[in-house]
């Protein structure tokens, strides 16, 4: 039985079409777990991506023609070049250098975008090191997305953990520190980390280890 989502429940009670309210959003999920309408959905391996009209993902192949995970965005790389599907073709998705290879390339591009990796036991959410794409998270779910209504599956549990507090709902001036939110469980993803699917854990992944020089 798939999860009926927050933002599902929301779009039924405010009487706004799923198309057009998730037209630039996303969501990741297992296989299963959950149907978004509106939303089309790229099954990948372990998990499925699921997208808003305009949001185009290009499933990344490697230079075997294998699928190992989903971008979607804009950037450049450092030799000026857009990134496009083809950036891509000449990684083995199989190779020992595979991680460090492709986090070598992309903490060299310069833009907004989102790289779902998904191949064997690497499932991992990639961003641009500003994190100008939002991605929140909940452990209890196991789900991600652009919005913390995408990953839960009940009205938001309010967090006490504001900079300002006192307003229930909290404003739109309330601030929340440390990757905190307005729901107790969801998590946003800081800048310059990834966030690993299989536990729901973030690390930083840029700067590179040794690229920082001393002056």
């Amino acid at each position: 039985m798939s999860l009926h989502l927050d933002a599902m429940t929301r779009c039924k009670n405010y009487g706004l079409d799923p198309e057009v309210a998730f037209k630039s959003q996303y969501a990741i999920a297992r296989p299963g777990t959950v149907q978004i309408p509106g939303m089309t959905e790229l099954a990948l391996n372990k998990f499925s991506l699921f997208h808003g009209q305009s949001v185009h993902p290009t499933p990344l192949e490697d230079a075997k023609s294998r699928v190992f995970g989903a971008f979607f965005g804009t950037g450049v790389d450092r030799d000026g070049a857009a990134v496009t599907h083809a950036s891509f073709e000449r990684f083995n998705s199989r190779g020992r250098s595979f991680e460090s290879d492709l986090e070598a390339y992309l903490s060299g591009i310069a833009g907004r975008f989102i790289l779902l990796l998904d191949v064997g036991a690497k499932t991992r959410v990639y961003r641009d090191p500003m994190g100008h794409m939002p991605l929140f998270f909940n452990a209890d779910t196991g789900l991600a997305g652009s919005s913390v209504s995408l990953t839960i599956d009940r009205p938001v549990t309010g967090n006490t953990a504001c900079a300002k507090p006192g307003s229930d709902p909290p404003s739109t001036k309330s601030f929340f520190p440390m990757g905190q939110t307005v729901d107790l469980d969801v998590r946003l993803l800081p800048g310059n980390h990834l966030l690993d699917l299989s536990d729901m854990s973030a690390r930083r992944t840029w700067p590179l280890r040794n690229t920082i020089r001393k002056v």
